[in-house]
């Protein structure tokens, strides 16, 4: 079955134009929603862990857009040892801790 997470992430968007790019960049394969807030900078994801985790998503945020987030690569290795979303993901595609 499918395993979905909702996680919380902070993204350092400027104004109202930029919750438009934020949400947009998130919205990669495997993301059901994203929400970004611009009182207080935090981006809500829903997503199926067997088809991407919160490294891919942060890391297609930043691609996209060049913002700031509060997420590191040393985040996903934790987010996996004690996730056990993070440790489901079994796809083809290279490990969530790849740039």
């Amino acid at each position: 079955g499918k395993t979905i997470t909702t996680e919380t992430l902070v993204v350092h968007g400027d104004c109202i134009s930029c919750k438009e790019k934020i949400e947009n960049a998130a919205k990669i394969r495997g993301v059901k929603a994203a929400e970004w807030t611009l009182a207080d900078l935090t981006l809500t994801v829903t997503y199926d862990c067997s088809k991407t985790c919160l490294a891919d998503i942060n890391n297609a945020i930043v691609t996209a857009t060049g913002y700031k987030t509060s997420f590191s690569a040393s985040e996903c290795e934790t987010r996996k040892n004690s996730s056990a979303c993070c440790a489901e993901k079994k796809t083809s595609e290279a490990p969530c801790h790849s740039k």
